[in-house]
């Protein structure tokens, strides 16, 4: 008897832990609107601005002009503003422009705009760095000039923390051999005035230099603290036709430690896959949602397979901050990698990117999440079958002991300890 009950509580807590491992909530994905460029744009700037944020504003950027195979890479200065409704955006004509073309440098999006950081063209790499605000008024864009990064980057990444921007690694030059593992930041607590402040070279990451990784800030149980994940890079003293080292390792910088004796910077566990370029974004307490990413497996094929090319990945993730653990978010319509996650409200705005090599996409998605469908799963069914099984055995067992009401009220005086 006593192995009955055994394995009745041995399936009682395999009952438990299965419904407590089940994701309860999935990724929502739905096509929301598109650019107004027709072949999409790779490496824009964009985020929320206006004093309500319900503008989108999506600057610069990058494309092939068809057939894709046989143009060169163009850079654009143009600027787009949509106002957000329910059912799309209402894109405004804007006059304004970026003092040059530029792509694939990095943005954030603030209280009083959106602060844009380095980049490249087919000539140089950039320094600086402008805030761009909406004047609701005179529907217009100001461009304003902050203080330059402390040397030309791009393919980089920044992030948001109280009142600092922080810039990491990136590439120094067009090259990739120029990634590097710099760490800066920038104190943006008055926007209006930047005399005397420049940005503040931190300790560098411990980790490989890289470039095209993605970069976000979130709380991890302590306060906010900085997230470098995955990335690519030249292998030291390679040999050979792959150059190419993909990283899926993941480096925590937490900015409290600064002050003390301790590293800011600590390793986490590694992504499950490759996820170079993936739209990011910071989502409720303590999640990071990436939105698909380039996984590096078809890079050496790019020319051979052209137009054959399946595309990216379409898996999203999410990374939990404070139990330093990966979860599949599902499947995503489209991987439009080296575009931007923008947060708004509870949802997440994905405009435009790269869906495969040369080819990009004006579709803008928007993801939301949801309670996911409650299934009981057939282990639990089992589980619970067993249980009930168990339990009138249990019941038969003492049945054909009862005697008489000695063995029905005291179980016969024999019940054991256990």
């Amino acid at each position: 008897m006593k192995y009955i009950f055994t394995i009745g509580i041995i399936f009682h807590f395999l009952l438990s832990s299965y419904g407590q491992t089940e994701n309860q909530f999935q990724l929502k994905a739905e096509e929301y609107s598109q650019i107004p460029d027709k072949l999409g744009l790779a490496g824009s700037f964009s985020g929320l601005i206006g004093e309500k944020n319900n503008m989108l504003l999506v600057a610069g950027g990058a494309n092939f002009a068809p057939p894709v195979w046989e143009s060169t890479k163009a850079y654009y200065d143009r600027i787009y503003v949509g106002r957000l409704g329910k059912s799309g955006i209402e894109w405004l004509d804007i006059e304004e422009t970026l003092a040059h073309a530029i792509g694939y440098g990095s943005s954030v999006s603030v209280d009083g705009g959106l602060i844009c950081m380095g980049g490249h063209n087919s000539e140089q790499v950039f320094d600086e760095v402008f805030l761009l605000q909406w004047i609701e008024h005179e529907k217009r864009i100001k461009i304003v000039s902050l203080p330059s990064l402390p040397q030309p980057a791009t393919h980089g990444g920044s992030a948001l923390i109280g009142n600092y921007i922080y810039y990491a690694c990136g590439q120094s030059g067009l090259g990739l051999e120029s990634a590097t593992k710099n760490l800066w930041r920038l104190d943006i607590s008055d926007l209006s005035d930047f005399s005397g402040r420049s940005w503040e070279v931190l300790p560098a990451l411990p980790g490989p230099s890289r470039a095209v990784h993605i970069v976000a800030s979130q709380y991890n149980g302590r306060n906010e603290a900085l997230y470098v994940i995955s990335g690519r890079r030249i292998k030291d003293h390679y040999q050979g036709s792959e150059p190419y080292e993909f990283l899926k390792d993941v480096w925590e910088f937490d900015p409290s430690k600064l002050e003390g004796q301790e590293d800011p910077w600590s390793t986490k566990s590694d992504a499950p896959v490759r996820l170079m370029g993936a739209p990011t974004a910071a989502y409720g307490q303590s999640h990071i949602f990436v939105l698909g990413g380039a996984d590096g497996s078809l890079i050496y094929q790019n020319d051979s397979l052209r137009d054959l090319h399946p595309g990216f990945p379409k898996k999203a993730w999410a990374y939990h901050t404070i139990t330093d653990s990966w979860i599949p978010l599902g499947d995503i319509p489209l991987n439009l990698v080296t575009g931007n996650a923008v947060v708004w409200g509870d949802d997440i705005l994905v405009p435009s990117g790269e869906m495969r090599p040369r080819v990009r996409s004006p579709k803008i998605f928007k993801y939301s999440l949801e309670q996911a469908p409650f299934s009981f799963g057939w282990l639990n069914y089992l589980t619970l079958i067993i249980y009930l099984i168990a339990m009138l055995l249990v019941g038969v067992y003492f049945t054909r002991r009862n005697k008489n009401t000695n063995d029905f009220f005291r179980g016969g005086q024999r019940i054991p300890w256990w």
